[in-house]
């Protein structure tokens, strides 16, 4: 069952919103990838749980806002950003996500989606 939300493309009101979510995340598992016969396997290994967080990254939001190569996209729900979105025009007419996140607390919702 999802939550009311709605999404807002960046402007310079909101601008200030980015980053204000909370995206720790637990880490509880780790991946080692291997090459054998030129075919690549996995194996998934249990590990004992820790929590990580990223810290913001220091671009100039700004100027993102009207600009044709580059935008985010901020969720919001019960009155706060609840996840973002930022985008970039990549090369190849598709878009490069450059972060995407959704706050600890509002996970599983629907929001990424």
């Amino acid at each position: 069952m999802g939550t009311d939300f709605v999404i807002k493309e960046l402007d310079k009101n909101i601008v200030k919103d980015l980053h204000q979510i909370d995206e720790e995340f637990i880490i509880d598992a780790r991946l080692v990838l291997k090459l054998e016969d030129n075919r690549l396997t996995y194996k998934v290994i249990n590990i004992p749980p820790y929590t990580k967080r990223y810290p913001p990254d220091d671009y100039d939001y700004t100027t993102y806002v009207n600009n044709p190569e580059k935008t985010a996209f901020l969720a919001y729900a019960d009155g706060r950003v609840v996840g973002q979105l930022i985008l970039h025009h990549h090369w190849n007419a598709f878009a490069w996500v450059e972060g995407i996140g959704v706050d600890k607390n509002y996970r599983r919702l629907g929001i990424g989606r």
